[in-house]
């Protein structure tokens, strides 16, 4: 399958998962991840925190790298939802990313959604212990928001976890918030680690 068919089929794949059409979108080739860098975010991501056996239950995830500027996305996670006993099969849908935000940090944060949908099931709400901590260090009006806007925080929030102190912290976009809060996000990231299966 040539890049343009990959393309094609993506579009229509997340048109169905969406149930609506993706309003805009723009062909541009500036300001995107690498099959290279994926690689490298995920071998550093299994080393560190075992990621195939805890969040892919050892089903081998998607990456579709989409050579595409979307208005609403930077990218997508997505999860079957036929759950067996063998897990669910992630998808990530990887565009170009808009206002020169990181592509390696917009992968972080997916990450961050794929780490909220294996811990919970789902990505509709975050646990209320976890919003408790979250109100402590730094985002103290989170429950203000939407839920949906709440799990996009809790996204951001887990990426900084896995970002910090590692090969890939330099492309952090969250650089005004404070080190220490970023410290209790890594050990939010380690402790959902030890309570998943």
């Amino acid at each position: 399958m040539n890049k343009k068919e990959i393309e094609k089929i993506a579009i229509e794949e997340l048109e169905g998962f969406l149930g609506r059409k993706i309003s805009s979108y723009s062909k541009k080739s500036d300001n995107i991840i690498t099959k290279k860098q994926v690689k490298e975010i995920s071998d550093y991501l299994e080393k560190e925190y075992n990621f195939s056996e805890k969040i892919y239950k050892n089903k081998e995830p998607k990456f579709l790298i989409v050579d595409i500027e979307s208005e609403q996305y930077n990218s997508l996670c997505f999860s079957d939802f036929n759950i067996s006993d063998e897990g669910r099969t992630f998808k990530f849908y990887l565009f170009n990313c808009k206002d020169n935000l990181s592509p390696i940090a917009i992968l972080f944060h997916e990450f961050g959604h794929a780490i909220h949908l294996a811990y919970t099931g789902g990505m509709t709400s975050i646990p209320k212990p976890f919003l408790e901590i979250i109100k402590i260090f730094g985002f103290e009006r989170i429950e203000e928001l939407e839920e949906e806007q709440q799990c996009e925080v809790f996204a951001d929030i887990l990426s900084m976890g896995l970002m910090l102190d590692s090969p890939f912290e330099k492309y952090d976009i969250f650089t005004p918030i404070h080190r220490k809060h970023k410290e209790a996000y890594k050990e939010l990231v380690k402790q959902i680690f030890k309570l998943l299966p």
